[in-house]
């Protein structure tokens, strides 16, 4: 929808080409938080999913006791191996990178509606 308005906005027609989108601000806008959604969609939600239920199959393993709200058992743990201490690591990297993903595709259309609001006249 936001590259619709985009292309009718600018006179691209249905046909625009993609680097004619690039050529200003509002179409990066678009660009990037299309690339964010993309990656995060793709490969940083599957691997984060991928990462929390290696975390919690340890945890169960190892018999520790999850809250809901609270960090993982696994940080503090003394049954906790180096491994499992690794891949709750790498969870919180990727969960991180993930989330800055999300708010970046997030910001950077709000950004796109706000140059488009002050387009508008009524």
């Amino acid at each position: 929808i936001a590259f619709g308005t985009y292309f009718h906005l600018n006179n691209l027609g249905h046909t625009g080409s993609f680097f004619k989108v690039c050529e200003n601000w509002e179409g990066l806008m678009l660009v990037y938080g299309l690339l964010a959604n993309i990656s995060n969609s793709l490969y940083f939600i599957p691997v984060t999913t991928r990462l929390t239920f290696e975390v919690h199959t340890r945890e169960i393993v190892l018999g520790l006791e999850d809250r809901v709200g609270e960090r993982s058992p696994l940080r503090k743990s003394d049954k906790a191996t180096d491994e499992d201490k690794a891949v709750l690591k790498k969870f919180y990297i990727i969960h991180g990178i993930s989330m800055l993903m999300s708010l970046i595709a997030m910001g950077t259309c709000g950004a796109y509606l706000y140059s488009v609001s002050k387009t508008l006249k009524f």
